[in-house]
């Protein structure tokens, strides 16, 4: 039996091994429940419309290298299909996006995460040698 709530949690990462996590249980719609397909579009519409309300207004560092964050990239863990459907989302704040040292470690982290989900894994970029401040 599958339960009428989503356990959508946020994980936000900064530096010195501080994070920031959020769990929000929205209630699934009656005419949601059961329909797999249904689910997958209505819990995705919640991510992306929740996410715009979770906002802060301090200055954030790279968890990696401690400079100033420039740019966020999204990891989602889903798991809808279950009895108790489960969203995890981990953001990382990072100081560049493109091709740096901390994006490849970040890329690496993110490899480990779909590994375990069983998705096919995406092609590691190369490391440039250094990060902008």
């Amino acid at each position: 039996m599958m339960t009428d709530t989503l356990i959508l949690t946020v994980f936000v990462y900064g530096p010195k091994e501080s994070r920031v996590e959020v769990e929000m249980r929205p209630k699934i719609p009656p005419d949601v429940q059961g329909n797999l397909q249904k689910l997958e579009a209505w819990s995705q519409e919640v991510v992306f419309t929740g996410g715009m309300d979770v906002k802060h207004s301090n200055r954030w560092d790279y968890e990696i290298c401690n400079k100033p964050a420039r740019e966020t990239i999204y990891n989602v863990a889903s798991w809808i299909h279950l009895p108790e459907p489960r969203i995890v989302l981990y953001i990382h704040q990072i100081c560049e996006a493109g091709i740096s040292p901390c994006n490849f470690i970040l890329e690496a982290q993110h490899r480990r995460i779909t590994q375990e989900m069983g998705l096919p894994p995406q092609p590691p970029k190369s490391p440039a040698q250094t990060c902008r401040s």
